[in-house]
Order: structure tokens, then sequence, then C-alpha cells
């Protein structure tokens, strides 16, 4: 990273991202975004610290003086992302979400992963009907409580540890205060601002650094290998022990569901994810003259008929029976 072209953002970043890695991937990141205007990249960044006083809100208005303060808006949570007339908020192109925090599987937490990458979005303002537009918004999340919530097959959030002894009751506190001073004289000056733009509006992103998607293979920090890792891999091997226990070959998707909730405490949103990692297929069938389909996920060798399963080697056998909800097919 080059010390000259960044002025004291670079410094700024050095203090607050203990990790080399987020600092570089955070330039091509925020680079990417300002040099493609008309687009968007397919994930946010999240900014997490579990003190107050780290500059999460400083490298906020930064980017709102680098992407124009016109078009840019801060908002705290997700509600107004969320929120009925969200028309003007979804026209800015930089929105800053402090104390970002979604519950997956809810309708909020869906709309706010769609709006960071889907490429147009439904929108409403007051007094006019629901049109949908084409969508540019680069977002950029904060937090100060472990964001627990992000799935660990989640690609939306590359999250960056801010933490740091210079927070607000850190030893350090002091010398942070001191650049902070500095660093605010230094947002300013226009001249800065235009200096800190055209260098980022010059830089060529590293080679690995893909806009649309986050490799979390090649990401080596600590914070996202403890959301990405291992924590995914237990309860789908426990459902894997669970369904072999059972010794069926087509398990019904409400006992999924009950599964996740009563044994696992696992999202069931995540059934689709563990059953596809298991090897197993999604069918939906009918039988006894009812007119609703029963969501199945089946062995590859086996398959579902009349209430049935079928298998090799003359393998003919009732599902199961002690399924007792349904799942409707519309």
């Amino acid at each position: 990273m080059d010390k000259a072209d960044y002025g004291l953002f670079a410094e700024l970043l050095k203090r607050m991202f203990p990790h080399y890695s987020d600092q570089v991937f955070y330039l091509d990141w925020l680079s990417w975004s300002l040099q493609n205007e008309d687009s968007k990249p397919g994930f946010s960044v999240l900014l997490y610290s579990q003190t107050k006083g780290t500059g999460k809100s400083s490298i906020a208005l930064t980017l709102a003086k680098l992407f124009g303060q016109s078009n840019s808006i801060g908002i705290n949570g997700i509600s107004k992302l969320t929120s009925r007339f969200n028309q003007t908020l979804m026209s800015k192109k930089f929105i800053a979400c402090e104390e970002a925090k979604l519950k997956p599987g809810t309708d909020a937490g869906n709309a706010v992963k769609s709006f960071i990458t889907e490429p147009r979005v439904a929108v409403e303002g007051k007094g006019k009907e629901v049109t949908e537009v084409r969508s540019v918004s680069v977002y950029l999340m904060t937090t100060n409580h472990p964001p627990h919530w992000i799935e660990p097959d989640d690609r939306r959030f590359y999250v960056i540890e801010a933490n740091h002894s210079g927070h607000a009751s850190g030893p350090d506190h002091q010398d942070f205060q001191s650049f902070m001073t500095r660093y605010y004289a230094y947002l300013g000056e226009p001249a800065n601002i235009a200096r800190l733009y055209e260098a980022l509006m010059a830089r060529q992103q590293s080679n690995g650094f893909n806009p649309r998607f986050i490799n979390i293979a090649a990401v080596d920090t600590p914070i996202m290998r403890r959301l990405h890792a291992a924590s995914g891999e237990v309860p789908q091997q426990e459902l894997a022990e669970i369904i072999a226990k059972k010794r069926v070959y087509a398990v019904p998707q409400s006992e999924l569901r009950r599964i996740f909730a009563e044994t696992l405490k696992a999202n069931p949103n995540r059934i689709t994810h563990f059953m596809n990692e298991l090897g197993r297929m999604s069918e939906s069938v009918k039988w006894g003259g009812v007119d609703y389909a029963r969501v199945f996920w089946v062995h590859p060798d086996y398959r579902v008929s009349n209430g049935r399963v079928l298998g090799p080697n003359g393998y003919d056998e009732p599902v199961n029976p002690a399924e007792d909800e349904v799942e409707i097919i519309e």
C-alpha cells in the first residue's frame, strides 16, 4: 500500500485494521466501487469492534466525502432500509448502516441481503406506486456486537475486525485521539479529499480481488475463519448421523424442520444447504388423492412414488409414518 498516495487515510487503516490483508482488501473494495459508478460489488463490508471509539464512524464519513455528500446517506440499524417508503434511501450510491444486525430467515434480513446483491430492487415513495429500479448502491455496515447472525455459508459480508488499543477506554486512547484530531483536520481540506479520490481512482486492484464474490478460502483473518469455518460443519455432521440412525432414504422436510428446531438448534433456512451438501435431492410428490405435494429429501439412489420409497434390489418401503406435518407446494 503506497502511503504517499493515500495520505492520513492509509495511517487510519493501519491503526484500525490490525491485519494487513484487511487494509489491502478494503482499499480494493473501495477503489473498485468508486471506479465503477454504474455498478456495485456483490457484498458489503462490515466493520466490527467490541468497543466504541475505534474510528468506524470516521471511516463512514470519509467514504461519504469520497462518494459525494449528496450521493451518500447514513442510517442507524436496518429499519429504514426495509421500511415501506425507501425510494430516497435506495437512490443513494453510498449507504452507511451503523449498528447493523440481521435476523436470518426474516423478511427484513432477506430484504437487506437482496439490496446488497440484486441488480434491481423494488422502491416506493410516499404517494407513489412501487417501482423496480436499477440498484448500484454500495453498503458499509458497522457493529459493536459479534456478528454471529452471519451464517457460515453467507458470502454477502466481508467482516473486518477493528479492535485496537486506541478505543475510547483503551491504554492508547490519548494517542489515537491525537491522531484523529489531525485526521479530521485532514478531512476538512477539500484538496486532501481530491488527492485521496484520485489515488483510489488510479488504484489497480489485487489479482485475487473479485468484486462479485468473496473467496473465503483465500481470507486468512481470524474473524472470517471463525465465521465461515467449522461452525457450519458440526451441525451438518450431526444431521448426517441422525439421518443414518433413522435408516431412511427419504426424509420429509417437515421432519427436518423439527430436527433443526429441537435437536440441532439451527436455522431451518439452512435445510437446503445442508441436504445438498449431504448429497440429498429435493422431490415434491403427491399421493393418496390429496391436492397438495409433500417435500422429501431423497437419497440419489432412491425415489418416492405413491407414498412409498423405491430403490435398488427391490427396496420398497412406506415413507416415514411419523410425519405429522406437510409442506404445501403451490
